[in-house]
């Protein structure tokens, strides 16, 4: 858990050196600290798991739309057909924690260009 929650600090990181206005900065603390609230929340280590995988994937989205805005409707895509699949199938924990940072490898590679959602 603690080398997700580190990775999530570093693309943190990495989005903040790319923002380009206080009022990105100020969007991406304020999803700072909506992650530390659900990892407050959460139950047990399972759900913690699953919190900092899938701001993991919001950080690689942040980072993806600050430097190639042709990827941006395309990773929103593929978000929204992961959160589709993860509620339709009722995911358990572990399945939803796969999803999340399956999802963040897609992430790069459509912000690469290696990978499209058609």
């Amino acid at each position: 858990m603690n080398a997700l929650f580190t990775s999530v600090k570093l693309a943190t990181l990495l989005v903040e050196e790319c923002c380009t206005s206080q009022e990105l900065i100020d969007q991406l603390q304020s999803g700072v600290s909506e992650m530390s609230a659900e990892n407050e929340a959460a139950e047990n280590a399972s759900e913690q798991m699953v919190i900092g995988a899938k701001w993991l994937r919001k950080m690689r989205d942040a980072f993806a739309k600050l430097n190639n805005s042709n990827c941006i409707s395309m990773i929103e895509q593929e978000w929204n057909l992961r959160e589709s699949l993860i509620v339709e199938n009722e995911l358990n924990a572990n399945q939803t924690l796969v999803q999340y940072l399956a999802s963040s490898v897609y992430a790069m590679a459509i912000f690469t260009g290696f990978y499209t959602v058609e």
